[in-house]
């Protein structure tokens, strides 16, 4: 395919996520050590809404706290942001060169305790907020929908002009790929459990596609 636009999911596929870090991190706050409130595939309904943003910072640590009555605010809020691994210099490095050659977009599930996190950690380490690496950012929490709603999709192409047979989408979770796909955007899914990486997909010196990679990846909407 003439790929004119990449959009990219950001955790797990650029910045690192453990969700057995963050599964630790919850139970050892609950008597018994097994709270099993948050995965990758199933998480509870006050995750979701503060995810659209739904619910405040506040409203939503109040909620935690009821299923952890013993834990201080700030311990929940270090165990909900230690999912966040740091972001890879070498990464940027990467999305600099991939920028030359395509517009790129970021499309996250994020909310805003973890994005004060990570912008933060981005200003420390890199001196600018994610926005410089990007033509354009969305957030869940602040679009009012989350992955794998088709509206969230419709927001990004509509916004940016963007026809959806020149973009390819990368995602790293499957029921994404497949509001990514009903949604009309061709779709990588990368496999990050079985060691599969973004970086598997671009010619590191220039930035551009492998396209032989791609054609054997990509998954294509059934308007194509």
């Amino acid at each position: 395919m003439n790929c004119e636009a990449i959009i990219f999911d950001f955790g797990g596929i650029l910045l690192p996520i453990d969700y057995q870090a963050v599964a630790r991190s919850f139970d050892a706050l609950m008597p018994g050590g097994n709270a099993q409130i948050y995965s990758q595939q199933k998480q509870l309904p006050v995750f979701d809404a503060l995810e659209r943003g739904e619910t405040s910072a506040a409203e939503f640590l109040a909620a935690l706290k009821e299923i952890f009555p013993d834990a201080a605010e700030q311990q929940l809020q270090d165990a909900w942001n230690s999912i966040l691994g740091p972001m890879p210099a070498e990464r940027l490095t990467l999305l600099e060169k991939v920028r030359k050659n395509y517009r790129i977009f970021l499309l996250s599930n994020t909310n805003v305790i973890h994005a004060a996190h990570f912008e933060q950690d981005f200003k420390e380490r890199f001196g600018q907020l994610p926005e410089a690496w990007f033509d354009g950012i969305y957030y869940s929490y602040e679009c009012g929908f989350r992955k794998p709603e088709k509206a969230i999709f419709d927001l990004v192409m509509l916004e940016n002009n963007l026809d959806a047979r020149r973009t390819v989408f990368f995602e790293d979770t499957i029921a994404n790929v497949e509001g990514a796909l009903q949604a009309g955007i061709p779709t990588v899914f990368v496999n990050i459990h079985e060691g599969q990486s973004t970086e598997d997909y671009f010619d590191a010196g220039t930035g551009l596609l492998h396209n032989e990679k791609l054609r054997t990846d990509l998954r294509m909407p059934s308007f194509s």
